[in-house]
This record gives structure tokens, sequence and C-alpha cells, in this order.
């Protein structure tokens, strides 16, 4: 049986192969983001009940404006303002360059990490992870493990949604985290402080 570590490596490699061997192109971008935003909007009641469960019976209300409208709103920006932040910006070369012609070009990075902290669970998960598939990466996202049965719904919900070659979800405690941390992301998104594990790995291994 795979330890912990080894389950996490083998996720992040099948991540970064798929993305590798085929980068989502704007129109898979479109299509992820609306069956995420349909999907959510169908398990509504679902979600409440595991945030209020985690928190001890967290007001519907705050869940629904913190949580909700936040990753709503994220995605219904990304849906109409993709084509355009995708185009390529022109730039001047300056007249030494002449009479060459210079641009800046929006790609994606690869596969990023999201570490996301207890306090809005869902929003603080689903708001990155909105951006990151947007911008074309592909995704791996631990979930707070003091909220864990909202972590259980995030999981579930992504894998309706998106294949494993897509999105992975790691559910684990904080040592499980700093494990998370330790792996060679194209990018680590993190609101949370991290674990002081994965303190330590990134001053010793990214400076």
């Amino acid at each position: 049986m795979a330890t912990e570590e080894q389950a996490l490596q083998l996720s992040f490699e099948r991540l970064r192969h798929a993305w590798l061997e085929d980068r989502p192109a704007y129109e898979q971008r479109l299509d992820d983001l609306k069956r995420l935003r349909e999907r959510l909007e169908a398990r509504l009641d679902e979600m409440a009940k595991a945030i209020s469960a985690d928190f001890g019976n967290r007001s519907l209300h705050e869940t629904l404006l913190g949580e909700v409208s936040v990753v709503f709103a994220e995605i219904d920006d990304a849906l109409h303002n993709l084509k355009r932040w995708m185009k390529p910006k022109r730039r001047k070369a300056g007249w030494k360059m002449w009479p060459a012609k210079a641009e800046i070009r929006y790609v994606p990075l690869g596969v990023v990490g999201i570490i996301a902290p207890w306090n809005y669970p869902v929003n603080l998960a689903l708001a990155p992870l909105v951006a990151t598939i947007a911008a074309g990466n592909h995704v791996f996202l631990k979930p707070s493990e003091h909220t864990p049965r909202t972590a259980d719904f995030l999981q579930s919900l992504l894998l309706e949604v998106f294949s494993e070659y897509r999105v992975a979800v790691a559910l684990g405690d904080a040592s499980l985290s700093a494990q998370f941390a330790s792996l060679p992301f194209d990018h680590l998104f993190s609101p949370a402080p991290l674990p002081s594990g994965a303190r330590s790995w990134l001053l010793l291994h990214r400076t």
C-alpha cells in the first residue's frame, strides 16, 4: 500500500503529465467553469450543511454571502473576460530594436497547488481554483483539516466536475500539508499561514 507521501507524489505526477500532454484550450476552460458553477449551485444545501456541521451551526446567510456569492462572482467574471485576458498585449520594442515588434503573451504555469484555510473553506478553496482553471493550469487542492465535512464535500464536488488528471484533492492533517507544500509545484497558493514543516522546506529549497 502506498504511503501518504507516495500517494501525493503519484497524484502530482498524474496532473503534471496530463498538463504536458494536453494543455487546456479556451473552450475547455469555459466548459470547466460552467460545469463547476452548475454543480455547485445544484449542491448548495449539501454544502451549507457541511459547513454548518464543521462550524457548529454557522448562519446560512453568512455561508451564502461569504462563501458562495464570491465563488459565483469569480466564475462569472472569468466567463465574461477570459477571451480578452488571453489575448496577447502589444508593447513598444523601442527604436533601437526597429523593425522588431514586441508583445506580452499570457501562458499557463502548469500544476498549481492550493492550501485552503478553515475560516471560509469553500470560498478560499474555490476562488483561487477558478482563477487557476481559467488560466489553463491543473490544480492540486489541500482543504483545511479543521473543516473535515467541508473538505469531503469539496472532494466530492470536484471529482464530479473534473477528472483526476485535471484536478486532484488531498485530504489529511497538518503533517500532510507540509508534505503537500514540498511538492514541486509551478505555483503554490496559500492564503493561510503554512505549517512550520512546510515553511522550513520552502526556506531550504525555494530561495
